[in-house]
């Protein structure tokens, strides 16, 4: 049995119905997922998890039970509506104006492969310095295209069979860096 939400407990259910609708952790909620897309943690110092852990604490005391598999279970789905919230407020939010892309690489010494990420920058009609997306840490050296992937996976409607240099994107090569200072963003399920 699945319920409306996804879940397949009922407690997991009501936790999810109950993270969703509470007001008072929205903020937090979105904090949360957009610090994960630029690689870089909340400034609470908390996770998805965490922050569903906290609700079902809450219940608990109100008479709820809840075990850590409906939590956990919970804070997945929690975690991919507001993914999908964000991604939405973010294609909406464009000004238009062209995305800057600014590609990364680093280089196995050990094994001598080559890996890539990127930083999306999407210009913001609400913030003046745009949104920021990086892109996963993945192996190989096609950046470009793993940026347009990933912005097609965020929302943004990219046509397939135009060449790059004729989309809305300034890419620009920042050349190889330290493993270390390489971004890692959050990977995002291609939409439907």
């Amino acid at each position: 049995m699945t319920f409306e939400t996804g879940a397949t407990t009922h407690a997991a259910n009501d936790l999810v119905l109950t993270t969703m609708n509470e007001g008072s952790i929205y903020q937090d909620r979105l904090h949360i997922i957009r610090a994960a897309m630029q690689s870089r943690p909340h400034h609470l110092g908390m996770t998805m998890r965490d922050l569903v852990a906290n609700i079902a604490k809450r219940e608990r005391a109100r008479g709820g039970k809840f075990s850590a598999t409906a939590i956990t279970e919970a804070a997945r789905l929690v975690h991919v509506r507001t993914l999908d919230e964000v991604c939405e407020q973010t294609v909406s939010d464009w000004d238009g104006s062209r995305i800057v892309v600014q590609g990364y690489k680093w280089w196995d010494k050990v094994n001598g492969n080559t890996y890539s990420s990127a930083c999306i920058n999407i210009p913001s009609r609400t913030y003046r310095s745009g949104r920021i997306v990086h892109t996963p840490f993945a192996y190989g050296s096609s950046w470009e295209w793993d940026a347009v992937k990933h912005l097609g996976c965020v929302g943004f409607c990219l046509p397939a069979d135009v060449p790059l240099s004729e989309l809305p994107i300034v890419f620009a090569d920042c050349g190889h860096i330290k493993r270390a200072a390489m971004p890692d963003g959050l990977y995002i399920a291609p939409q439907a």
